[in-house]
């Protein structure tokens, strides 16, 4: 089955061992990490075989400033449709035009199917790290494959990939 990964800031994201909080309560944090917009939050689609991962994080790499660390998290689409989530197809918005057909957004949240939500995922997403040289890694090898088109991408990280 395949995954959405979701950009996520991977301490809001673990299960602490704070006083206040319940037997299976989760903190509120992730609630602020999901940045929803206009109702939608923003997601990847990830196949089964995760052929398109590294594509898909280069392709988001290179959206922003600097190359620095990359935080994701991935859940099993199936959740979205479990919790009878709208899923749209909408074409991403980064430099890389092949990993932007594979852009999703799940449209017409309500706090409540928010909440939900990052209750049906909170204990079973899979959170993971990439440190500035994997970073480098996956940028260097989607622009050697001809997938980044690097008058697209901002001037200050163009100055610092071209440098690599």
């Amino acid at each position: 089955m395949p995954q959405y990964l979701l950009m996520i800031n991977k301490r809001k994201w673990d299960r602490l061992n704070v006083l206040w909080l319940k037997p299976n309560q989760i903190q509120a944090d992730p609630l602020g990490d999901l940045r929803i917009n206009e109702g939608a939050l923003s997601v990847w689609h990830i196949e089964d075989d995760k052929a398109n991962l590294d594509l898909v994080i280069a392709a988001l790499a290179v959206t922003r400033q600097n190359v620095d660390k990359f935080e994701y998290g991935l859940f099993d689409s199936k959740i979205a449709i479990d919790l009878n989530l709208k899923v749209q197809i909408t074409q991403g918005n980064t430099p890389v035009d092949a990993a932007n057909a594979w852009h999703r957004d799940l449209i017409h949240l309500t706090a409540d199917q928010t909440l939900n939500f990052v209750k049906a995922v909170f204990g079973i997403l899979e959170k993971y790290r990439l440190f500035e040289d994997d970073i480098q890694s996956r940028i260097l090898n989607a622009i050697q494959e001809g997938y980044v088109d690097l008058n697209k991408i901002n001037n200050s990280l163009r100055k610092k990939i071209i440098q690599l």
